[in-house]
């Protein structure tokens, strides 16, 4: 069966991001299984919409990274500098 049709998807990711994205297909892999049948992980590089699901793995990987980062600034301030005193207007 002739493949030639099907679209190819390209990672836009960096290298380590790409290194990412292969442990985790990897780790979730069960194309070994005896089956002959391509997994759930692999079949995501192979869908029609290849191309939107590796964009959309890619931009919440860094949102969520975006996220985290903003998150640890949070921490960082102390909460009371940032609590409203309780002596403002007490005499």
């Amino acid at each position: 069966m002739s493949n030639s049709g099907a679209m190819s998807a390209h990672w836009k990711g960096t290298d380590a991001e790409r290194i990412a994205l292969l442990a985790c297909l990897e780790r979730n892999c069960e194309c070994a299984d005896g089956q002959g049948q391509t997994c759930s992980a692999h079949k995501i590089l192979i869908a029609p919409n290849a191309q939107k699901m590796l964009d959309a793995l890619l931009f919440y990987r860094r949102f969520r990274e975006y996220l985290e980062r903003k998150e640890d600034i949070a921490n960082r301030i102390p909460l009371e500098s940032t609590a409203p005193s309780s002596r403002r207007g007490k005499r």
